[in-house]
């Protein structure tokens, strides 16, 4: 019913829009900014976000268009946008694409050419394919350069680890001959020591009788010889006496390695009053003062730091000058060792000297006229060494000597 009566619709007789709405599309965006449509469209390869605008052409009921799209070489599918008439993109790949769109009326038929615009997205150089290739081929030298590196590493380490190899042997034969040497020449010095140890002591005792009869020829024929014949009886006395010293002095020198026994603390200002009592005769005789600091327990053989200490306070004696001997013995802590000094005020000992004082039968010129073997020195040194420690003379011509020594601590 209306308000002007009855009205009857036949459904037999209703219109179906048969107009299918023209498609058009209406603007193009890229990066938000308005491009100039066409066909062969290219765009830069950074452009990132893309918008079309598309309409349907319908004066019936336009409300009621709907729409389809599909962006080929990147949808698999048309998508049904509905009454939207906006389609947006954003970070395509670099390609070449066409966008189609669809329109239908409001009685649902489809306008199935509809339109479309194509358009290329230029890619970046290093999305080209020259790029990849180059890019394949830069890693493949690559790679054989690593290989290439790699096997020349391997070989320089081959002939490094030969050159160890060959280093190592060699220090190992070095090693056997210096041991078999060392063996032999620890062998050939006991045999020396054994040696000039028998023959110290077998030559005593012709030399005894030597001296024993050059004395008692003296004493038996005392006024019935004349002066010149005492006088060489007194030189063959005088050489027996100092053959006999020299004896000595060579037999205490072979026994020094022999005789080094355990070391154990040691008081050594009790080992000096011992010393200074061995050369009491010697020290009264020369008018010398023997004085010395506190002194430490060291780790040593009592008898053989008896003989170093006696060794160089008769050398201070023997080697004075005019005034009365001063003989100073003091001790200082140094590192893990004790450091020993003997000063004197003698005559000294010129500075190329300082080193062959220390050697077996040395005697300085200046020493010929004194009585002495030469051995002394040369036995003091042996038993510091042997001790672990070391020897040696500062000294200024005409200004006394100061001999140096170390043991270890206690």
């Amino acid at each position: 019913p209306t308000i002007q009566g009855v009205v009857v619709i036949d459904p037999a007789h209703i219109k179906i829009n048969a107009l299918a709405p023209p498609v058009v599309i209406e603007q193009f965006l890229a990066d938000n900014k308005s491009v100039l449509m066409g066909d062969g469209l290219e765009l830069a390869p950074d452009t990132r976000k893309f918008e079309v605008h598309y309409t349907g052409l319908s004066f019936l009921a336009p409300e009621r268009v709907r729409f389809k799209y599909i962006l080929e070489g990147f949808d698999d599918a048309w998508v049904d946008a509905g009454n939207d008439r906006t389609a947006y993109y954003t970070n395509l790949p670099p390609g070449a694409y066409r966008f189609r769109v669809r329109a239908s009326n409001n009685d649902g038929v489809w306008n199935e050419t509809g339109a479309s615009i194509a358009f290329a997205l230029q890619p970046h150089f290093y999305q080209r394919h020259y790029f990849y290739a180059i890019y394949v081929l830069f890693a493949l030298g690559l790679i054989a350069l690593g290989v290439r590196f790699h096997h020349v590493r391997v070989r320089r380490l081959q002939g490094r680890e030969r050159e160890l190899l060959t280093l190592m042997a060699q220090r190992q034969r070095a090693e056997d001959e210096l041991r078999a040497q060392a063996h032999e020449l620890a062998r050939s010095n006991a045999q020396l020591e054994q040696f000039a140890y028998v023959a110290s002591h077998d030559l005593q005792e012709p030399l005894r009788t030597i001296t024993s009869f050059s004395q008692l020829l003296a004493k038996r024929y005392q006024g019935q010889l004349d002066a010149e014949a005492h006088e060489f009886i007194g030189y063959t006395v005088q050489g027996a006496l100092r053959m006999k010293r020299l004896i000595q002095d060579l037999l205490a020198y072979s026994r020094v390695g022999s005789m080094v026994g355990v070391l154990t603390s040691v008081d050594s200002a009790a080992v000096l009053e011992l010393s200074k009592a061995g050369l009491r005769m010697a020290i009264e005789e020369s008018g010398a003062v023997v004085t010395h600091d506190s002194l430490p327990v060291v780790m040593a053989d009592a008898q053989q730091l008896d003989q170093v200490f006696q060794n160089l306070i008769s050398n201070a004696i023997k080697f004075r000058g005019n005034a009365s001997p001063r003989i100073h013995i003091a001790a200082e802590k140094s590192a893990r060792e004790w450091l020993f000094s003997v000063r004197d005020n003698g005559i000294g000992i010129a500075p190329e000297y300082a080193e062959r004082i220390f050697v077996i039968f040395q005697r300085l010129q200046i020493s010929r006229h004194l009585d002495g073997t030469g051995i002394g020195l040369a036995i003091a040194k042996k038993i510091v060494e042997r001790h672990g420690g070391r020897i040696w003379v500062e000294s200024v011509p005409g200004s006394g000597s100061t001999f140096y020594f170390t043991l270890a601590e206690q």
